[in-house]
């Protein structure tokens, strides 16, 4: 191996990092080691950088989810399932108020909290289908787009 002066110059930024390598200017194991460990501490900063905002991502989403009668409704459902499962001998009562709560909820809450009375069409939404209109802005795109 010949001297390489890029390579010394690494292993030197290293040694000031904290990393134990050998600053000779050669592309040895030690040099190659040190180089994957700040390669992932790099990343691990990235990833503690950005996980705030990750954070607040997701409790927006669950937030807007928590005001769905349609969430509620699934957690009754959900929880009466449970129950049942783990008392069977209370399971007919169990599923019987379960049901009854979830139709409650659902007879008397709309499937979004701020969402249009039936009939009432929303700025920016299309009548017949529902769906967004081109060039209107959603305010919950999902979990594959930044906020």
């Amino acid at each position: 191996m010949k001297y390489d002066q890029k390579i010394y110059d690494i292993q030197k930024r290293l040694s000031e990092e904290g990393y134990i390598v050998t600053i000779d200017g050669h592309d040895g194991p030690q040099t190659q080691r040190a180089l994957r460990a700040e390669a992932l501490r790099q990343a691990a900063k990235q990833v503690v950088k950005q996980t705030p905002k990750r954070l607040s991502w997701i409790l927006r989403f669950a937030l807007a989810r928590a005001r769905e009668a349609s969430t509620w409704r699934g957690i009754i459902m959900l929880a009466a399932g449970s129950w049942a499962t783990a008392h069977p001998d209370q399971a007919e009562a169990v599923i019987a108020a379960g049901i009854a709560i979830a139709g409650a909820i659902g007879a008397l809450f709309p499937d979004a909290v701020g969402a249009p009375a039936a009939g009432v069409q929303s700025p920016g939404v299309s009548a017949p289908s529902g769906r967004p209109v081109a060039g209107s802005t959603p305010t919950d795109r999902g979990p594959f787009f930044e906020p």
